[in-house]
Formats: structure tokens, C-alpha cells, sequence
């Protein structure tokens, strides 16, 4: 049994994002087989979607 220590990232932004944070992510971690997941947001507080839709770049 491995017990290393690990840390959690979450991302908030846009799912066109999506690939250049995948690539960013993979470059840092060492692991072989990193955990990098993309969540779709069904439904959500309306400000707070209108915040993260403003503070990503556009692509």
C-alpha cells in the first residue's frame, strides 16, 4: 500500500478552457495517470456563473 500525500486542485472556468488546463496539469504532476476531470455545471447560482464567465479570457 502507497500512502503518499496529495493535494486537490479545482479549477473554476470555462469548459473551451478545458484542454490548455489538462496540458498545464499534466506538466506539473508526476503522476503517470493524473485525476484531470471536467464537470458540467447543469444549473447554478446566476451571479456566480456571470462572475467565472468574466473573469476567464475569451477564446
Amino acid at each position: 500500500m502507497v500512502q503518499d500525500k496529495e493535494s486537490v486542485l479545482f479549477v473554476k472556468t470555462k469548459s473551451s478552457l478545458f484542454s490548455a488546463i489538462e496540458k498545464e496539469v499534466r506538466k506539473l504532476c508526476s503522476y503517470s495517470v493524473p485525476c484531470i476531470l471536467l464537470l458540467e455545471i447543469k444549473k447554478g447560482h446566476g451571479p456566480y456563473l456571470r462572475w467565472v464567465e468574466g473573469e476567464t479570457k475569451k477564446t
